[in-house]
């Protein structure tokens, strides 16, 4: 049985807000822009597969992102509750 690790699961949930966010018109001025968020969407979404990206992957600028949009849904998810 293959199982997904804490961390994988939170940097597939930041690829698949980050695709969305590709066609949000409000948060991609540009196509230039969309283009980067879809394409480290995808890229988040296959941490953790076989032959998808590994951690040591992600440029620091991409981590940037990365932690921004967890620290988001993390705080989203405290007001939830």
């Amino acid at each position: 049985m293959y199982e997904v690790d804490n961390k994988a699961a939170q940097y597939t949930a930041v690829g698949r807000r980050l695709m969305d966010l590709a066609w949000d018109t409000k948060a991609t001025p540009d196509d230039a822009t969309a283009n980067m968020l879809s394409a480290l969407g995808t890229k988040c979404v296959s941490v953790g597969i076989p032959f998808g990206a590994k951690y040591k992957d992600f440029t620091k600028g991409e981590l940037k992102i990365i932690n921004a949009m967890i620290k988001k849904e993390v705080d989203l998810f405290d007001l939830r509750l």
